[in-house]
């Protein structure tokens, strides 16, 4: 995606008609419908909604193609037995949007991603469409803005192996935050705009990181069963809050309000978004519950661990009503990791 929006200011520099600015960026995206083909389901997926067929078939698929050798029996009856420690032997119910909703943990869950998916979305579209509001060259402040995504997804990269997801996501939403309602304290001379400009840069690369994470982290959050559900309303609502972002930028062209008005409301949404965010458990190497009643038999964790490694007393913790003795949901993960 950086890469995309560094072409696009490279693009956007020679060509000034936003018409054939549109057609340029837009006809490349036909070709992504070919993927359809390729892109295989996700086994976890496929055994969480009984579809152990096409799991098997899959898994086989893709344990030749990394050279592990599986007896296609044995497969069968580790998916089998997988099935029935996951869900209930007789539920065959389909799980949709009011789930989310139905029980408290994954009820406040699915509020606090919401409105923070919400809180990104606007931010980070906010702030490169408020570019134009910004001292010294558009293309080149644009161009800087996306270049400084590179570090940025490293750095998120690394904190989130080391720290976690809970407290890297939420500190680098309240910096970006902070950075946001600086600005309110910067002369508003023109010696001063270039505080401005690098103000800006830092609310990007900190939502940038927090953009990164909110994938995995929601992803995590949820059980199998909603957590495509999960995903999709979540992202519903960033894509409102994309949708609302050229309009917080519009608002510096209003007569008697400063200019810096968008960044000051991207800073409070940011830090509010931060702050909410910590009522979210950590999931970091916790195991991902398959069901609605084990993400709400999940024991809670709220602390902070550095340098957290997989196999550790914590990391083991994971729904109490998983049957952690079953060798074969090993055996199944130990394959799918091959995927």
């Amino acid at each position: 995606m950086t890469v995309g929006y560094a072409i696009l200011s490279l693009l956007a520099y020679f060509i000034r008609d936003w018409r054939h600015l549109m057609l340029a960026v837009s006809v490349p995206g036909v070709s992504l419908l070919f993927f359809w083909w390729w892109i295989p389901e996700s086994p976890r997926w496929l055994v969480a909604n009984n579809r152990l067929d096409e799991a098997h078939g899959l898994l086989m698929k893709y344990a030749a193609k990394n050279a592990v050798i599986v007896d296609p029996k044995q497969l069968r009856h580790v998916i089998s037995e997988v099935r029935k420690a996951d869900v209930r032997k007789n539920d065959t119910r389909k799980y949709g949007t009011f789930d989310l909703f139905r029980t408290p943990k994954l009820r406040k869950r699915i509020i606090i991603c919401c409105f923070n998916w919400f809180v990104n979305a606007l931010v980070y579209f906010g702030i490169s469409l408020n570019v134009k509001n910004l001292a010294g060259d558009m293309y080149l402040n644009f161009f800087i803005l996306i270049i400084i995504e590179l570090p940025s997804a490293l750095l998120a990269w690394f904190c989130l192996q080391r720290f976690g997801r809970r407290i890297p996501y939420c500190a680098f939403m309240l910096i970006g935050g902070i950075a946001g309602m600086l600005v309110l304290a910067v002369p508003s001379k023109a010696g001063y705009q270039a505080v401005i400009t690098t103000l800006a840069m830092i609310g990007k690369f900190c939502i940038l990181s927090t953009f990164l994470t909110i994938y995995v982290f929601t992803a995590e959050l949820f059980p199998t069963v909603i957590r495509n559900t999960a995903v999709g309303v979540s992202s519903m609502m960033a894509r409102i809050g994309a949708i609302l972002a050229p309009y917080i930028v519009l608002l510096a062209d209003l007569p008697n309000l400063n200019r810096t008005l968008p960044l000051v409301i991207f800073g409070v949404l940011g830090v509010t978004a931060g702050i909410v965010g910590l009522w979210l458990p950590e999931t970091l190497f916790s195991p991902m519950p398959q069901t609605v009643e084990q993400a709400e038999a999940w024991a809670e964790d709220y602390k902070l661990y550095c340098c957290k490694k997989p196999g550790s007393k914590k990391s083991n913790e994971g729904p109490k009503k998983v049957n952690n003795g079953k060798e074969e949901a090993q055996n199944l993960c130990n394959i799918e990791s091959q995927v």
